[in-house]
């Protein structure tokens, strides 16, 4: 989070992060889908629902924390 904060403060419009440490495929897998909604002109909060939504109904054990 700390890095986030650092990117905010410096101006990056937006960031994504985990709060917790989650396993790398698991990380990789959430990555990929936040993007490829962004890709498909879905704004960041849109993506991140999409995503979640996706680890809900079929992600990793533990996935539907994120």
């Amino acid at each position: 989070m700390d890095w986030a904060e650092s990117a905010l403060n410096t101006g990056v419009s937006w960031a994504v992060c985990f709060r917790e440490a989650v396993p790398s495929s698991a990380a990789a897998k959430t990555f990929e889908q936040i993007l490829i909604a962004l890709e498909e002109g879905k704004d960041l909060i849109h993506a991140v629902d999409k995503t979640r939504a996706e680890l809900v109904e079929k992600g990793e054990s533990g996935t539907a924390l994120l």
